[in-house]
């Protein structure tokens, strides 16, 4: 089974600034490529290795949307960055995310 085969919610382009707390430190600013509900690939030349917890930090530099920070631990890596999979999200970021992915894939 291809791993995109596996994802229970679609995947769609989320080109944004984000920051990645590992064991307490910031690793970025970084890149975020895609996103879904299940997680997030973000671009970094530094990569933590494979099942490291980590917080995602996204801030949409928007008045009207307050930052989020999910849990969630490192499932792939690659030459050009991380998949990070959800752990732990509040009801508020579910919706924001929700809200996202169906703006840009509206099915």
């Amino acid at each position: 089974m291809v791993e995109s085969e596996k994802r229970e919610t679609p995947r769609v382009p989320f080109y944004t600034r984000i920051n990645l707390l590992v064991e307490g430190a910031i690793i970025g600013p970084c890149m975020a490529r895609d996103l879904c509900l299940g997680g997030i690939f973000i671009e970094t030349k530094n990569p933590p290795t494979k099942k490291t917890a980590c917080i995602v930090q996204i801030n949409f530099g928007d008045k009207n949307k307050h930052p989020l920070s999910i849990a969630g631990h490192i499932v792939r890596t690659a030459p050009n960055g991380i998949g990070i999979q959800f752990t732990e999200m509040d009801s508020n970021a579910f919706n924001v995310l929700t809200e996202i992915i169906t703006t840009a894939n509206p099915e």
